[in-house]
């Protein structure tokens, strides 16, 4: 007699893992913490999509704080609960280290410890900007040009910065005369900014700093024209606004005061001359984009 016995194929209920996504939970709070993105960069920690059954992991973000999140793990019975205050605030980033938490304490054979992830800071690369700038009163009456800028970052709140920015004024005049003239304006200016992230991805900070330049003028229209170089030097302070779509993205709003600024004279028959005075205040604003280095 022949005995065919059929043996019952393994159900998934029966097997001693079972998939990622059934072990991490998110809360995302104030991050940018997206789950699927998580378990992503989970997997690749882990070098797999399945995990210990009976695990499981729970990150809470903070409601407030963009760069604070909570872990609540549970493994075979026991509960354990841990807090990291230094998580990057940009969003590739976090979910990198974020995902390493979740997967060293899923890994029981994992040989970094979990505590070590306290020590993360946040990436501080320099950011070097590129925009196009409009201002209003820092030459001589409205103007446009660029700025060149790199920013490096010391504290989580503060920065400084150095910029390299042009402004051309065309067809001004000046009052008692029927000539025009343009002018050009080159300078460096550096700057000290405090501040931090208002929202993830949204950083603002204050600034002040110092200005100092060129500035070059050619008249045209009068019975004499010839061309004029003067020494600008100004005091500066500003609001900076950073936020990141796709690429860094830069807006600036900046007052100038000059300290040494530049007036534009004519001369006319008789020794007599007009002069068109510094404005007391000017503004620039500039926006562009920028990379990390």
């Amino acid at each position: 007699m022949a005995i065919i016995a059929v043996a019952p194929s393994i159900r998934a209920a029966d097997r001693d893992d079972e998939p990622l996504e059934d072990a991490v939970g998110l809360e995302p709070g104030a991050t940018c913490l997206d789950e699927r993105r998580l378990e992503s960069h989970v997997q690749f920690w882990l070098g797999s999509d399945r995990v210990e059954r009976g695990v499981r992991v729970f990150v809470r973000g903070d409601a407030n704080r963009a760069s604070s999140v909570g872990f609540r793990i549970e493994r075979r019975g026991k509960v354990r609960e841990r807090r990291f205050d230094a998580v990057p605030t940009e969003c590739e980033e976090s979910h990198a280290v974020v995902a390493l938490a979740i997967a060293l304490a899923i890994d029981a054979e994992a040989r970094r410890p979990l505590s070590a992830l306290e020590a993360v800071e946040p990436s501080r690369a320099p950011l070097s900007t590129l925009q196009f700038s409009v201002a209003h009163a820092v030459l001589a009456g409205t103007t446009f040009g660029g700025k060149l800028g790199l920013e490096l970052t010391l504290l989580d709140w503060l920065s400084v910065r150095g910029d390299f920015l042009g402004q051309f004024s065309t067809s001004d005049g000046v009052d008692g005369t029927r000539g025009k003239f343009t002018a050009t304006l080159l300078a460096g200016a550096a700057s000290a900014c405090g501040g931090g992230p208002v929202v993830d991805g949204l950083r603002v900070a204050v600034c002040t700093g110092l200005a100092a330049g060129g500035v070059t003028a050619q008249g045209s229209g009068f019975s004499v024209s010839r061309g004029s170089t003067a020494f600008l030097f100004d005091a500066l302070a500003g609001l900076r606004t950073e936020f990141r779509a796709g690429i860094p993205w830069v807006v600036d709003l900046e007052i100038f005061a000059p300290i040494k600024g530049v007036s534009f004279r004519v001369d006319r028959e008789g020794s007599t001359s007009v002069v068109r005075q510094p404005e007391p205040l000017g503004v620039m604003l500039s926006v562009g984009g920028g990379i990390d280095l």
